[in-house]
């Protein structure tokens, strides 16, 4: 069984990796419930907005990680926004390892994110506390 490694894909290369990429990406959606799809996600990667990252071993993609900052008035956050892939105890380690690292690089006073419930038990062994969880009340009939 290969290392798994975690890399930060140049925006310039995110369009060649996309078809690999794409299904995982797809895969999170179910909980964006329609703010967004698939290729907005590309899109922001390429505007420069959004961070991609992927964790491998050897020539197989295990997982993807979107992540962007947070401006608050007194602090700034490395947000994940999105997070998918297969085997994710083979890389979640190193996958923080990098994002701790990113975060502390790029002046963050931590890293946040919302989801699914079961994201509380993931890093329940990171010591992540839950301050909050985001809930959506819909407006008319739509939801």
């Amino acid at each position: 069984m290969s290392e798994v490694q975690v890399s930060l894909v140049p925006a310039e290369h995110a369009h060649a990796l996309w078809p690999e990429l794409v299904g995982y990406v797809e895969s999170a959606m179910d909980y964006a419930h329609g703010r967004y799809e698939a290729d907005d996600i590309l899109n922001f990667v390429h505007e420069g907005t959004h961070t991609l990252w992927i964790a491998f071993a050897g020539d197989e993609i295990l997982g993807v990680v979107v992540t962007a900052f947070s401006m608050y008035p007194r602090k700034k956050y490395l947000h994940l926004v999105l997070c998918a892939g297969k085997e994710s105890a083979r890389w979640k380690e190193p996958m923080l390892a990098v994002m701790r690292r990113w975060a502390v690089d790029n002046g963050c006073g931590g890293i946040e994110g919302s989801g699914r419930l079961g994201w509380a038990r993931a890093f329940s062994s990171e010591n992540a506390k839950v301050l909050w969880q985001t809930f959506e009340l819909p407006l008319g009939r739509e939801g």
